[in-house]
């Protein structure tokens, strides 16, 4: 999270986690806590390569977590 605040203070966090269980929904909800509250936050995005297109211009950085469980 440090590196993506040297890009600038609108950071976007795409979550491609899903909450499939009780474990993974603790962990989701730590994660959101962990984060800045004025980051903006969209969660499991069908198509992340549209929606980075969809961002273009209106962040100064953006954070994907993780591209590992998106695959």
């Amino acid at each position: 999270m440090d590196l993506a605040t040297r890009f600038g203070r609108r950071i976007v966090y795409l979550a491609t986690c899903r909450p499939g269980d009780a474990e993974m929904r603790q962990r989701i909800a730590r994660h959101r806590l962990a984060r800045p509250a004025h980051w903006r936050t969209i969660e499991s995005p069908p198509d992340l390569a549209h929606t980075i297109t969809q961002l273009h211009g209106t962040a100064d950085g953006i954070l994907i977590d993780c591209l590992t469980m998106y695959v």
